[in-house]
């Protein structure tokens, strides 16, 4: 029976071993985080690689209870702490940016247009998000690219604000960020969605508005 039990802590050793190496090479590194997808997609890797440690972890405690009853002595399995936390750290940083994203499609996965009343709301959301990193002890990469997509939001608040724009979609007869915008995605400007306007422009300086209107970046307007 003992011989038994030592051939399990040997080959739990080596599958241990395995999902350590595993980790490795598939946790998130480098991650672009303007492909959304990509990101996404680090959220999901991070949280199989949870469930699996989990179910190790399981097994350890069971193996270790296995070697008390029969007087041997305690398996050490060093790893594992060094895994649970990298796990658990990186879990922290990107649920952050899981929330954030979820609180964010509220508003960028319609068109621009049917969300236009909602622009007290979505600079509300903004403002929460910009205190909430600010008092974050250690800014972190994740939260960088978040303060970085707030920035850009908060930007272009005043812009999306205007009235829609109207036919003909030329840009001496739209703010350059929507006639861009248009061009880039190649969707009707009826169509954008708030998702798809950040893609462009960073919104430094003075806009062009239709009617020889300019807008400023803090939304006041001046006449030609």
């Amino acid at each position: 029976m003992k011989n038994n039990l030592q051939s399990k802590v040997d080959n739990f050793s080596q599958a241990l071993s395995k999902f350590s190496e595993r980790w490795e090479a598939l946790k998130p590194k480098n991650i672009a985080f303007d492909d959304r997808q990509a990101a996404l997609d680090a959220v999901t890797t991070i949280k199989e690689r949870r469930l699996e440690f989990d179910a190790l972890a399981a097994s350890a405690k069971s193996i270790e209870h296995e070697c008390n009853l029969f007087g041997l002595p305690q398996p050490v399995f060093d790893v594992m702490h060094t895994v649970d936390a990298e796990i658990t750290g990186m879990q922290e940083t990107w649920q952050l940016f899981e929330e954030f994203l979820q609180g964010l499609d509220v508003y960028t996965r319609d068109e621009w247009i049917s969300v236009r009343g909602r622009m007290p709301a979505f600079a509300e959301f903004l403002d929460g998000w910009a205190a909430k990193l600010k008092n974050q002890a250690t800014p972190t990469v994740v939260s960088m690219s978040i303060r970085s997509d707030l920035e850009k939001y908060q930007t272009a608040l005043p812009l999306l604000r205007l009235p829609p724009p109207t036919p003909p979609w030329r840009p001496s007869v739209l703010p350059r960020l929507f006639f861009d915008t248009h061009r880039t995605s190649r969707s009707p400007i009826t169509h954008l969605t708030m998702q798809s306007i950040p893609q462009v422009h960073p919104w430094r300086g003075v806009l062009r508005r239709p009617l020889g209107g300019a807008v400023r970046v803090d939304g006041t307007t001046t006449r030609h």
